[in-house]
């Protein structure tokens, strides 16, 4: 049975008794969808914890309200979406007998308060992507997924047979040219691209969707992912590349997923796949795309320079130590960052306003220097040091698979400093290493704002166009939950990338770069 498009919607009172008729509601369309025992047992108590925590936190004894509880198949797996109109998700006035560690210690947010994980602000869930969402007038939203675990590569093929490559016989082998076709992937050959990434890295892909070959396929039917393949003319796939979407707006897309069999490196299938998603973009009147390239080799970089991207972030330690990269034989010592570059397609067609911080002011500039744009640099007006009225618009995404978060403000509400303080507090409280925070540079608020998340101990990233709601910039600050940075073990490509590097080196205030 074909269940893509099935979704399922029930309304419960704001009551802890309904806590049981909820889990079985969402278990037994789990176990409908064909999820196996232990995923069912597994949502239904995320559902029964992320209700309870709902409860608690948004509402008071005497309210009178209701939850929305939806569930559907998704490319990724299986969703759960609890939406509510109780109190947003970050307390516009925090607790004052609650003991805040920013207050004290920024550096030792890792360390237990008095009050633990009991004043968490997100609750805990066995599910795979947890994403919060507050909706402004129309509530707030949770997002759980269950990642689907039929169908993984090692499904199709005993994990003997998917031998790995080895770059030391690889080398050996002479060259032979081949001919090829770069073309969109076609339903049938996913299996060949999951087979081809494990292969290259294992398990150890962050982007895990990858190792699911019918999630490939449904993802670029949901137009959130567009696959492009390098074909033989036997049909046998050379290699893979991906330009992935962030937002269903599609103003921007992500270069990614790399990957080119070895025995046919070194006949530019790489180039060649990049070069046609380039055009895709174009074609889509795309404002740009970008590249998150690894540093712990420079090849990607390269081949980012070549189309004329331009680096204008750098994810400090992004990736885990445990990911396997291609040429690099010993275990990496420390989580891998990369350099983000950036190109435009489509760029606004007026010069728009920026108000970057004072204090990071003209490496802003030199950012868009470099990128070829010339928005108005503006100073926020003396409102904008003051408070914003009503509620904010705050996205977290957590992936867990690389103890990694993505904070978005979308708009700013009254109590947000202390809303964000409170958000990375409780992401660092479970273990998350790597937060970045994404702001609005064309808001006048964004100045204040951003002197006081440096305050909590975030630091300059970078930023990204067209990377926030309406296709306007990003300015972006990262948080390094006790996780040491080597800066001389970062290779990089170009004079830009060293002197973004450098910058951040130089404002990074834990005092571990060595």
């Amino acid at each position: 049975m074909d269940v893509k498009c099935e979704r399922s919607q029930m309304v419960i009172p704001i009551d802890l008794e309904y806590l049981e008729i909820a889990s079985q509601y969402t278990g037994s369309v789990a176990e409908k969808f064909g999820l196996n025992e232990q995923a069912v047992k597994e949502i239904r108590r995320a559902t029964e914890q992320t209700l309870s925590w709902v409860i608690d936190y948004s509402f008071e004894e005497t309210d009178r309200g209701f939850i929305d509880i939806s569930c559907e198949i998704v490319p990724e797996g299986f969703k759960i979406t609890l939406k509510d109109k109780g109190l947003p998700l970050n307390p516009s006035q925090p607790d004052p007998s609650k003991t805040d560690p920013f207050k004290t210690d920024p550096a030792g947010i890792k360390k237990e308060t008095p009050n633990g994980l009991s004043d968490s602000l997100l609750p805990k869930t066995e599910m795979d992507e947890i994403r919060f969402n507050n909706l402004g007038p129309k509530g707030k939203e949770i997002v759980l997924i269950k990642h689907s675990k039929q169908s993984r590569i090692t499904d199709h093929y005993q994990a003997c047979e998917l031998n790995f490559y080895d770059d030391a016989k690889i080398n050996q082998t002479p060259v032979v040219k081949i001919h090829y076709t770069v073309r969109p992937l076609e339903p049938g050959e996913e299996i060949e691209v999951s087979k081809c990434i494990y292969q290259g890295y294992g398990y150890t892909y962050p982007y895990e969707h990858v190792y699911y070959p019918e999630k490939l396929i449904e993802l670029n039917k949901s137009n959130m992912l567009f696959s492009v393949v390098a074909a033989t003319q036997d049909n046998e796939i050379a290699g893979h590349c991906a330009l992935r979407y962030d937002h269903t707006d599609r103003g921007v897309g992500e270069i990614g997923l790399g990957v080119v069999k070895p025995k046919f490196r070194a006949q530019g299938c790489f180039e060649r796949m990049v070069a046609f998603l380039l055009e895709k973009a174009k074609a889509d009147r795309l404002l740009g795309i970008y590249v998150q390239a690894v540093t712990v080799h420079t090849y990607s970089q390269q081949v980012a320079a070549h189309y004329k991207m331009v680096e204008c972030a750098a994810f400090l330690a992004y990736l885990p130590a445990a990911v396997t990269f291609k040429g690099v034989k010993k275990k990496l010592l420390q989580r891998d960052s990369v350099m983000a570059s950036f190109i435009y397609f489509n760029p606004p067609p007026t010069p728009w306003d920026i108000y970057p911080p004072a204090k990071h002011k003209a490496m802003i500039q030199s950012l868009y220097d470099q990128l070829k744009m010339t928005p108005h640099i503006k100073n926020p007006p003396d409102s904008g040091r003051k408070d914003v009225a009503g509620p904010s618009g705050v996205q977290i995404n957590i992936m867990k698979s690389i103890d990694f978060a993505r904070i978005k403000i979308e708009t700013y509400g009254q109590g947000i400093v202390d809303e964000t303080r409170k958000i990375i507090r409780d992401l660092c409280l479970k273990k998350i290493e790597v937060i970045n925070v994404y702001i609005n540079l064309s808001h006048p608020f964004t100045p204040y704002f951003s002197e006081k998340i440096e305050e909590m101990g975030c630091f300059f990233a970078g930023l990204l166009p067209g990377a926030m709601p309406g296709k306007e910039d990003a300015l972006i600050f990262q948080y390094l939950n006790n996780v040491e940075m080597d800066y001389e073990k970062i290779k990089l490509n170009s004079p830009q990338a060293k002197r973004l590097l450098d910058y951040i080196k130089r404002h990074d205030p834990h005092g571990m770069g060595l």
